[in-house]
Formats: structure tokens, C-alpha cells, sequence
């Protein structure tokens, strides 16, 4: 009988778990091979080296703050260490997953907590942008595998949908600024922010 009741278990438990999202997620890497850890802060820089350097974040248009999340335009500057954490109770962060991204440092003139969020109705599209915007779009952030090694997609998910968008590049005032789109996706690695070069 006790062998049937951990069997019944077993098939139960096997069942419950296989539904879940991050059952069949695969384990976000950095570009040392290691999982990326929950809560920790990482360079988020892109995969092509001639694209730019890591993220940071600039004032553009007529902000007085700079609130619009950039690529570096030198590629050895490594940008701003972004602290990625998903309130799911695990210790590694998964693809698909849903996300919040937030700079470990932000400007003083910005809103705390300042995280990511997307902005709509400005002239280059929906952007990325810290807390602080009008016209702010409910959601949040996930990663997608790309087909390069250790390489990534950012992607925006709206909160009242189950679709999610990519994240790529649009030069404004002389930065190059994240913004969502369906077209070129923008590829990213990331570096723990401790990491020591061997």
C-alpha cells in the first residue's frame, strides 16, 4: 500500500511540475558559463562588438534627468551595473521568465526605486525609459536565447497580454536608445558586475 500512495505521489507531483513555467526554461548564462543569479547585478553589453558598449542611461530629447536607457557608444565602456530579479522564490534566472530590470545607481533627479520601464507615445516608438514617464505601459522584462553563443534577446511583455516584444536600438540626439520592436533585435551577453578579467 505504501508503495502505490508514493507511486500516486510521484505521478502527481511529476504532472504538477512539468506544467510549469520554467520546467522547460533553460538557465540564463553569463559569458563565464555560470547561471545568471537571481537578485545580482550584471553589465548587460552587446553580443556584436561594433554595436556599442554596455548599458547605462543618458538624458535625450528635452529630459532634464537622464531617464532613456542607452548602449555606450564605446565599446570598452562596459556601462552600468542593472540588478535583474524576478520575484519567483528561485536562485537562477530562466528564459522566459518574467523580469525587472533597475540600475544598481541611478541619478539623483530620478524617482526611487527606478526601474525599467517602457514609455509610449514618443516619436521614436515605445522606449526604454527609468521611472518617472507619463504614458508608462505595464509590464515587464524577459530573456529569449539567441542564435549566437551565450547571446540574448531582451523582450517587453505587456501586463494585459500574453505577447512580448524585442528590444532594439534607435539612434536619438546621439545615442543609441532602447526601444521596443519587431525589427532587429538587439543581441546582449551578460557580465557579472564583479567579474575580473583572467
Amino acid at each position: 500500500m505504501k508503495g502505490t500512495t508514493m507511486f500516486a505521489l510521484f505521478l502527481f507531483s511529476s504532472a504538477l511540475f512539468s506544467y510549469l513555467p520554467w520546467a522547460t526554461a533553460d538557465f540564463v548564462l553569463d559569458i563565464d558559463g555560470n547561471p545568471i543569479v537571481n537578485g545580482a547585478a550584471y553589465h548587460i553589453l552587446p553580443a556584436i562588438w561594433a554595436v556599442g558598449g554596455g548599458i547605462a542611461y543618458a538624458k535625450t530629447g528635452n529630459e532634464t534627468c537622464p531617464l532613456t536607457v542607452v548602449v555606450e557608444n564605446s565599446e570598452v565602456d562596459p556601462g552600468l551595473p542593472i540588478k535583474i530579479s524576478s520575484p519567483a522564490l528561485i536562485a537562477f534566472i530562466t528564459t522566459d521568465l518574467r523580469l525587472e530590470l533597475a540600475f544598481t545607481t541611478v541619478p539623483k533627479c530620478a524617482p526611487t526605486p527606478s526601474k525599467w520601464t517602457v514609455v509610449e507615445g514618443l516619436p521614436q516608438g515605445p522606449a526604454v525609459k527609468l521611472t518617472g514617464y507619463d504614458h508608462t505601459v505595464r509590464g515587464s522584462f524577459n530573456i529569449e536565447k539567441s542564435g549566437f553563443s551565450f547571446a540574448y534577446k531582451l523582450r517587453f511583455c505587456a501586463a494585459d497580454t500574453d505577447t512580448c516584444v524585442h528590444i532594439g536600438l534607435h539612434v536619438l540626439d546621439f545615442h543609441k536608445t532602447l526601444v521596443v520592436t519587431e525589427d532587429y533585435p538587439l543581441d546582449v551577453v551578460f557580465r557579472k558586475a564583479n567579474h575580473v578579467d583572467a
